[in-house]
């Protein structure tokens, strides 16, 4: 009976806590849209008003929730130059988390399917998140020639190499594409760790639970781009497995 009873309980939380994230997610994208006409009026741009915003947003829910989000590492962003932060990944709520604590303007990449979701759409496209088609090659050469120059242009970003989310909460291998990205752009690597998405929302789950949640900022490990284009592959190997071996000490620390 016990059994049942908490069973009911979490799902009653989990249809609060998706309502509410739900609504303020529509009540976010409206009122981006009625400030929209006026979007000339912000500083520096729009995009960085709406991500600001969007961090309140997220705020007031995840409070309304009972999630709690503890951060170490804030010291490590870099204030004067762009970088790329590579996290783990767990859950989708990773991505919030890094919107509510990392005050830094920065991009997420997001699969080019998203742009079918209409409100979701306007948000991705109009906070300048890089939209990406897995699918077309030579439309996701052109997407991924547009990040570099964006990178390169001041704007940071947020990467996931293990390219899914791990159930285990282990770190799984890493994909090159991030690292390929900071040796053609020159901009340090952020190893992150998040911790506790994977509890509160786990892989294929409809169950979210209020949790404590963690995310630690390493220190930027700094790009030296290689000096001959034969070593490229040498040098994405040698930065993967560096930036691997200091995400498996942040995990470590948590412990």
């Amino acid at each position: 009976m016990g059994a049942l009873i908490l069973r009911i309980i979490q799902c009653l939380y989990s249809l609060y806590a998706w309502a509410l994230l739900i609504l303020v997610f529509f009540f976010h994208c409206l009122f981006g849209q009625l400030l929209w006409p006026f979007k000339s009026f912000f500083k520096p741009d729009f995009s960085s008003f709406l991500q600001r915003s969007a961090r309140v947003f997220l705020h007031v829910a995840v409070g309304m929730m009972g999630i709690r989000i503890d951060v170490s590492g804030m010291e490590n962003l870099p204030h004067d130059r762009p970088f790329i932060m590579v996290s783990n990944h767990q859950s989708i709520l990773d991505i919030p988390v890094y919107v509510m604590m990392v005050t830094n303007r920065f991009s997420f990449f997001a699969k080019h399917e998203l742009l079918n979701i209409p409100f979701l759409a306007w948000e991705l496209k109009n906070m300048d998140h890089f939209i990406v088609d897995r699918f077309n090659k030579r439309r996701s050469s052109q997407q991924l020639a547009s990040v570099r120059s964006a990178i390169q242009s001041g704007r940071s970003c947020l990467l996931f190499p293990e390219g899914t989310r791990s159930k285990s909460g282990e770190l799984l291998p890493f994909k090159r594409g991030a690292f390929q990205l900071a040796l053609d752009t020159g901009v340090p690597v952020l190893p992150c760790i998040v911790d506790g998405t994977g509890q509160a929302f786990p892989k294929g789950k409809f169950m979210l639970k209020p949790s404590r949640l963690s995310l630690k900022i390493g220190a930027p490990v700094n790009i030296e781009p290689p000096s001959d284009l034969s070593h490229t592959r040498a040098r994405q190997n040698e930065l993967k497995e560096t930036v691997y071996g200091l995400m498996q000490q942040l995990t470590h620390s948590y412990s």
